[in-house]
């Protein structure tokens, strides 16, 4: 699986800063596949699979389910999403949501979340920025 410039920098700064999970669409043996070599996992406390809840995304259940399981608080939360029905989902469940669109999603409207970045070298700012 090939890895985004600047992701594991990125991951490197914020690891020390904050909790960090992960809410997929993918199974867990999917992702599980997908993940196997690229030592990213490492950052991260959680990885909640689709086997995990009922409803997928743009429905709020797989964010709300995160934040049951892992017992955040919503209003302490920023959710990173690639794709229109991600952003929808997390705004749905009360979350704050980022949106950094790749080449697949790039036209989708991401209006609803509070900031949309070009690359993944924005994210620590603009983190920050939100407190």
């Amino acid at each position: 699986m090939r890895i985004n410039a600047g992701v594991r920098e990125c991951l490197d700064r914020l690891k020390p800063l904050m909790r960090m999970g992960i809410v997929t669409g993918s199974s867990r043996l999917h992702f599980e596949t997908m993940h196997r070599t690229t030592d990213l996992m490492r950052y991260f406390e959680f990885c909640l699979t689709h086997d995990e809840y009922t409803r997928s995304k743009p429905h709020p259940e797989p964010y709300l389910t995160a934040l049951e399981r892992y017992d955040l608080d919503p209003r302490t939360c920023v959710v990173i999403e690639d794709s229109e029905r991600g952003v929808q989902s997390a705004v749905a469940a009360g979350l704050r949501c980022i949106a950094i669109p790749n080449e697949l999603t790039r036209e989708g409207d991401f209006s609803d979340a509070v900031a949309v970045l070009e690359g993944v070298h924005q994210l620590s700012d603009t983190l920050a920025r939100l407190g």
